[in-house]
């Protein structure tokens, strides 16, 4: 009955190792796009007001 928990728990330790760097990597990549979105927006607006 354990045997088969144990390794399901490492297979998934296993994945998380695989993934968590990448995912890293992947939301710090997210969060500068989210962010120079925004700068883009600001700088939209300042344009739109200027007109």
């Amino acid at each position: 009955m354990s045997y088969p928990f144990t390794c399901v728990l490492m297979f998934q330790l296993l994945i998380f190792h695989l993934t968590c760097p990448s995912h890293k990597r992947y939301a710090a990549k997210k969060k500068e796009k989210q962010e120079k979105g925004i700068r883009d927006r600001e700088h939209r607006e300042k344009d739109m007001r200027k007109i």
